[in-house]
């Protein structure tokens, strides 16, 4: 594919995933090779008791394997925090914002040439909405690898 061609592909595509998620900015992904690969994956939902961390680790070396250095989260990177009343509050391991934020920083799969974009789902916006703390602003500025879009 021509270079001008694959560069319309991929702004394409991002401004369809921009337009999906009702985000008024754009964020520009500098791709140096012919080919654009990439990853998409969701509800992980870290600090849950059914969180699968070793699934995740697993996806990250595949993708590494295959030459992906992108990968789209498209929400719910953590599993948020509820009221001991909800229906949820038994499932959460990490019980506040900032544990949740230090365990995503700390055990997110990290492999040097992969960033990982994100979006805070439904989930991570408990944490906006219980404490006005945005998991996804404190995940990114304590890794470089992993850029917050907002929320979706």
């Amino acid at each position: 594919m021509a270079k001008k061609r694959k560069k319309e592909v991929i702004s394409y595509f991002l401004l369809f995933f921009y337009f999906i998620i009702k985000i008024n900015n754009f964020y520009t992904i500098n791709i140096p090779e012919d080919e654009f690969k990439f990853a998409l994956i969701s509800d992980t939902r870290l600090g849950s008791k059914a969180q699968q961390l070793s699934i995740l680790n697993d996806i990250y070396k595949k993708a590494e394997s295959m030459g992906i250095k992108h990968i789209l989260h498209c929400g719910n990177i953590s599993e948020g925090i509820y009221p001991i009343n909800n229906q949820y509050a038994d499932s959460v391991f990490k019980n506040d914002t900032n544990m949740q934020a230090m365990y995503i920083i700390e055990n997110y799969p990290y492999i040097e040439g992969i960033n990982t974009y994100f979006l805070c789902g439904s989930k991570d916006q408990t944490h906006l909405k219980k404490n006005k703390a945005d998991i996804g602003k404190i995940i990114t500025s304590n890794r470089d690898d992993m850029i917050y879009l907002g929320n979706d």
